[in-house]
C-alpha cells in the first residue's frame, strides 16, 4: 500500500539504516495483482489483508496491489534477515518462496495470526508452522520479557 511504503522508507531514512531495501509489492504465490482490504483511518495497516473472497467489510476499503513470488526475485546479496508481516497471506507467500528460504536461510521474524491465516490462506496457524518446519525452520514464540 503506497502510504505504508512511504512510512517504511521514512523510517529507514530517519533511523540511518543502510542495508535495507524496501519493495513496493505484496508477496503472494505468484506474480500478478490482488485486492488488498484495509482500514483507512487505522494508525497503521492493522486489519489489512489480501481479500481473496472479495468480502465487503465494514470500515474497510480496497485497493489493487501488485503481487510477486519471492522466488521470482533476484537478490544482489544474500538475505540474512527476513521480517514478514503477512497478515494471513503467509502461506500464499511461502508456497512460492521455498527456494529463497532453502538457499538464503535467513533468520525470520514474523507473526502467525490464526484468524487471518484461515481467512486469507485457508490454513491453521499450526499448519503454517508445520510448513516452516518442513523447509527446515524451527519456530519459537517471542514474548514480552516483562511478563
Amino acid at each position: 500500500m503506497p502510504f505504508l511504503s512511504e512510512r517504511f522508507e521514512k523510517s529507514i531514512f530517519e533511523n540511518g539504516y543502510k542495508n535495507i531495501r524496501p519493495y513496493k509489492f505484496a508477496l503472494s504465490n505468484g506474480d500478478g495483482a490482488f485486492e488488498m482490504a484495509y482500514q483507512p483511518n487505522a494508525k497503521n495497516a492493522e486489519g489489512s489483508f489480501l481479500n481473496t473472497s472479495h468480502e465487503k467489510l465494514q470500515a474497510h476499503t480496497t485497493i489493487t496491489v501488485k503481487t510477486v513470488a519471492l522466488d521470482s526475485l533476484n537478490f544482489e546479496k544474500p538475505a540474512a534477515f527476513h521480517k514478514m508481516d503477512a497478515d494471513g497471506r503467509g502461506t500464499r507467500s511461502w508456497r512460492a518462496a521455498n527456494l529463497f528460504f532453502k538457499t538464503m536461510r535467513p533468520k525470520i521474524l514474523m507473526e502467525a495470526h490464526p484468524c487471518q491465516l484461515k481467512r486469507v490462506s485457508n490454513v491453521s496457524a499450526n499448519g503454517f508452522i508445520n510448513h516452516l518446519n518442513e523447509i527446515g525452520y524451527d519456530c519459537y514464540a517471542v514474548s514480552d520479557p516483562k511478563k
